[in-house]
This record gives structure tokens, C-alpha cells and sequence, in this order.
């Protein structure tokens, strides 16, 4: 199986024009407030040459154990149908090596492959734990550790506990490396995790009451879905983990925990969205199709004499729509987080390249 380092998802332009935004914020200042841990506890200090290259021939294995374990026939787990709901499909696993809880949730995102690596490129502290954050709603604090290469690094993460009353917190201290790989005749891409144990990484049940737990080879498989359904590419969530701890939970909790995860695997498809959405270029104020020259929705046919219908312009084709038709869009523009109005039609696009024709980032009103 080839596994190779896939190009980074190349930014589209930027410009020194000003935009205002209501109730904008930087990323810095969103992600601090949530941090739980201080910093000055990780002391990171250089790892060893001996420790680096264990690391690193680490994180050319790991890859290609999440895609085998990914694999639902002639793989290298026995997994059993859990749950099958409409858009994501649940297997819990059989692992004769270990004792972890495996799980496995899969979907279908329109999407290409690099804008699934785009997800998980924070070379940043503050863009890892942005971009974690969101795609993992049980994620309580993040911190990257190490930085080996562009796509391996060494990570810490504490999750929320499905069942506060009867368990603490999860956190790990892992590995995790990233690459293209190419099986069946399919492109695809690997976000894989592994537990390791590093100086920096303290332990944090006496200080916050965080039990570290164990991660075996888990993570994403994104795969391109080639002519059974062009351009979008199924997404395949592996977990195997072990909490560990001094008393054994009951099997209801990892199910109430998995059931949050694929929550998370829904929202790599709006997360995909959203990004694609802050890449385009949006039109300036006086580029949009006057108010007054329409008495209905563009999408909708409402008309707008009703007192109720207040028109609004979507600032990518600039058409005059309902509220409902044009909904406020939480993007990352420039670097700053912001709402812009964006229609439906616009929003379902699989590609915006007819607006990033149309020059940088302009003024968001």
C-alpha cells in the first residue's frame, strides 16, 4: 500500500482591504478562552534523536494499520452493524489483538481530497486546536506538543466524559501522522492517532483529575468515491481506545461516548462546508443587485410586500433573497472569524471557483 506526503491545500489569495464584521473575534482569543490547562505545564523540552526517529518510523506504521483496520471485509477487525441511520452508518468492532473498544462510523461528504487534508492542517497551536475543536464537540482542551515534520507531530487531548457522575475525563498524549495513499485503484487520505509517552506530556489526574487513557491505531480514512459518486468521498472514522482507570465502565458509557463522535463525523461535511465557503471571494456592497429592484425572493418567489419578508443580499451571487433563503454563514475570512449572508443555492456548490475568479477577500458588511 503506497502512502505518500500529500501536498498542503494552497490558500487563496488575501488582500490589505478592511472588512468589519458584527461581533468578530480573533482566533487566539476564541481558543484561549477555552483552554483548561495551563501551557507552562507541557515542558517540551527537544527530544532525543534517539526518541525522534522511534517517532517518526512510528508514524509510517500507524498510517497503514487505520486504513487495514478501516477496511469492513478481509480487514483486520470483525465488525458488527450497530446502527444504520441515514447519512452515517455505526460498527462495533472485534479486535482478537487488544481489549481496546473499537468502533467505527462511516459517511459520504461532497468534498475532495484536499479539502478533507485542509481539515486537519494547523501548523499553528492555535489552528490545530481551532480546526480539533471543531470536529470533535466532546474535545474539552488540545495542545500540540511537537512538531516532527509538516505531517507528523505529537499531540495531547482531553475529552468531555459521556457520564460525568460515574467517570473522569479522558486525556491522551498521541502521535499523529498524515499522508495520501492510493488502494483498489482509489486516491485516499489517512489522519492516523497512537498513544505514545513523552517527557512533556505530564500526567494530570492529580493536578485536574484526568485519566489517561490509551489510543490504539485509530483515526480518518477519506476516500475518493471515484464513478459510483463523483465528487464526494467517504469518510471512515476508526476508535480504538482504552480508558483505563482503577474501575471498569459499563458498555452503555463507550456507547453514549460513540454516539458524540458520530455527531463529530456529521460535522466533517459542514466543516468541509464552511471552509470552502471562507475561501471565496464575496462580492463588495456595490456589486450586490439592488433592494429595490426586486418584490421577491430570488430562490423562494416570496414576495416581499408581506411585513414579515425583509430582503437580504447573498454576498456571493448577490441576488436578493428572504432571510430564510440567505442565512448568516459562521466563516474563518482573512485569518478572523465572521458571519456572512450566503444562500442556499450557493452554499450547496461543490466548487467556488466561478468566485474566487473574482478577485480577494472584500469588505463583509
Amino acid at each position: 500500500m503506497h502512502l505518500c506526503c500529500l501536498h498542503p491545500l494552497k490558500s487563496c489569495p488575501t488582500t490589505d482591504t478592511p472588512f468589519s464584521a458584527q461581533k468578530t473575534v480573533s482566533s487566539a482569543d476564541a481558543i484561549m478562552s477555552s483552554v483548561l490547562v495551563p501551557r507552562s505545564l507541557f515542558r517540551c523540552g527537544p527530544l532525543a534523536d534517539s526518541e525522534t526517529e522511534y517517532l517518526l518510523q512510528l508514524a509510517s506504521q500507524v498510517p497503514i494499520q487505520v486504513i487495514r483496520r478501516a477496511q469492513l471485509d478481509n480487514g483486520s477487525i470483525h465488525w458488527t452493524l450497530a446502527t444504520d441511520d441515514a447519512d452515517v452508518v455505526m460498527y462495533q468492532g472485534n479486535d482478537a489483538t487488544n481489549m481496546a473498544n473499537t468502533w467505527c462510523t462511516i459517511t459520504e461528504v461532497q468534498a475532495t481530497l484536499e479539502e478533507a487534508a485542509a481539515l486537519f492542517a494547523g501548523d499553528t497551536p492555535v489552528e490545530y486546536e481551532r480546526n480539533h475543536k471543531a470536529l470533535a464537540s466532546d474535545v474539552l482542551d488540545c495542545y500540540k506538543l511537537y512538531t516532527l515534520n509538516p505531517d507528523v507531530g505529537v499531540y495531547w487531548s482531553v475529552l468531555q466524559s459521556p457520564a460525568p457522575a460515574l467517570a473522569n475525563p479522558r486525556d491522551f498524549c498521541f502521535l499523529q501522522s498524515q499522508g495520501e495513499f492510493e488502494h483498489a485503484g482509489h486516491r485516499g487520505f489517512v489522519v492516523a492517532k497512537m498513544s505514545v509517552t513523552v517527557s512533556g506530556c505530564p500526567d494530570l489526574q492529580d493536578s485536574h483529575g484526568y485519566v489517561r487513557g490509551l489510543l490504539y491505531p485509530s483515526g480518518f480514512v477519506f476516500t475518493e468515491l471515484g464513478s459510483r459518486r463523483p465528487g464526494y468521498v467517504q469518510v471512515t472514522h476508526v476508535v480504538q481506545v482504552d480508558p483505563l482507570g482503577k474501575t471498569k465502565l459499563p458498555p452503555w458509557i463507550y456507547k453514549r461516548g460513540m454516539a458524540t463522535r458520530v455527531k463529530g463525523l456529521r460535522q466533517v461535511g459542514h466543516q468541509l462546508r464552511l471552509n470552502r465557503l471562507s475561501q471565496a471571494a464575496f462580492r463588495t456592497p456595490d456589486q450586490l443587485v439592488p433592494k429595490d429592484t426586486r418584490t421577491k425572493c430570488f430562490l423562494c418567489q416570496c414576495a416581499f410586500r408581506r411585513v414579515f419578508v425583509k430582503k437580504c443580499r447573498c454576498r456571493l451571487c448577490g441576488e436578493v433573497m428572504c432571510h430564510t433563503c440567505c442565512k448568516h454563514w459562521p466563516l474563518v475570512v482573512a485569518g478572523i472569524p465572521t458571519t456572512v449572508r450566503i444562500c442556499s443555492s450557493c452554499a450547496l456548490k461543490p466548487n467556488l471557483h466561478e468566485y474566487k475568479a473574482r478577485g480577494n477577500v472584500m469588505e463583509l458588511l
